[in-house]
């Protein structure tokens, strides 16, 4: 098991390929840009994976969400993050 970090920017403009069963541990700002650190097993097979970064005060994706973190930019504008649910998780 190791603990990979990847990157939200962009996140919903593209899935990200993390290793089966990660363990999503949490979120935070880096270099003011907001990341995930899961534990991963580097041998698993990948699956992609949606995540969905909310600024306060914006509207909400409609898809079905399951909340992972907020996380405060050095401006003081906050963010929420979810993962987008689809039928494989």
């Amino acid at each position: 098991m190791r603990i990979w970090k990847y990157s939200l920017v962009n996140s919903l403009e593209k899935p990200i390929d993390i290793p089966e069963g990660a363990d999503i541990l949490c979120v935070q700002m880096q270099n003011d840009e907001p990341m995930l650190w899961a534990k991963v097993n580097p041998d698993a097979p990948k699956n992609s994976r949606m995540f969905y970064v909310a600024w306060t005060g914006e509207d909400l994706l409609s898809n079905p969400l399951a909340y992972i973190g907020t996380v405060q930019k050095r401006n003081g504008i906050v963010a929420h993050v979810f993962e987008v649910l689809t039928d494989a998780n």
